[in-house]
């Protein structure tokens, strides 16, 4: 059921496509199951495929089939996002693949609770078998995107804030650094920026923000 399951992600980034997409691979002989911070896929509560969370706001995992309208309702509902994140300063050196990145996170809105962020690399346009059925068929070169390669940080996030109360336009400093595996294409790869709201587990810590850099290219896609 997977190639449905991309198909309706396609489909909601045609529709809305300033969205970031992670895809998160862990079944079977899954070549890209094996990645830092794989954990991550439990904490989301992830065990059947395809499924996935809508800025994991719902609290139990979508069935592939709610994949757009779940999304399309989440903009509808929630059009405007109450944190900002903007870069600073983007460093990508290709010939030994390290990358070092300053941004700000700024609260839109006067805000309270513990804002956590997560980063994350994914890369796209890796060839590999994909299992299908008749209703959703698979392919022997299937191209594969938003491949999640490494948490950089820790699943559950690192603190944006100090609790409490966020004054509206109170910025706070973001930094990572990390190197890219040389086996890994560093112009199909992304780096994403997500800033949520601390809630129990993370299938309850809302996205607030996040935005997608191009690592080797430019470009800065920030819902």
């Amino acid at each position: 059921w997977c190639p449905c399951g991309e198909d309706q992600v396609h489909n909601f980034k045609t529709a809305y496509p300033n969205s970031v997409i992670l895809a998160y691979h862990g079944a079977g002989s899954d070549p890209w199951k094996n990645f830092n911070g794989n954990s991550i896929m439990a904490l989301m509560g992830f065990n059947g495929y395809p499924s996935g969370l809508i800025d994991r706001r719902l609290g139990n995992n979508n069935g592939w089939g709610s994949f757009f309208y779940d999304g399309e309702y989440r903009y509808s509902s929630s059009p405007e996002a109450p944190v900002s994140i903007t870069p600073v300063n983007v460093n990508y050196n290709q010939s030994n693949g390290s990358l070092d990145v300053s941004l700000n996170s700024t609260a839109l809105s006067n805000l309270t609770g513990q804002y956590k962020v997560t980063y994350i690399i994914t890369e796209d346009n890796l060839v590999y078998p994909q299992t299908g059925n008749s209703w959703c068929p698979g392919n022997s070169a299937w191209v594969h995107d938003w491949i999640v390669r490494t948490v950089i940080n820790i699943p559950t996030g690192d603190p944006v804030n100090s609790g409490g109360v966020w004054n509206s336009g109170q910025a706070f400093p973001l930094t990572v650094s990390t190197t890219l595996d040389s086996s890994w294409v560093g112009t199909n790869c992304e780096l994403h920026v997500l800033v949520f709201k601390e809630n129990g587990g993370l299938t309850t810590s809302e996205i607030q923000q996040a935005i997608t850099i191009p690592i080797g290219t430019t470009g800065i896609n920030q819902t």
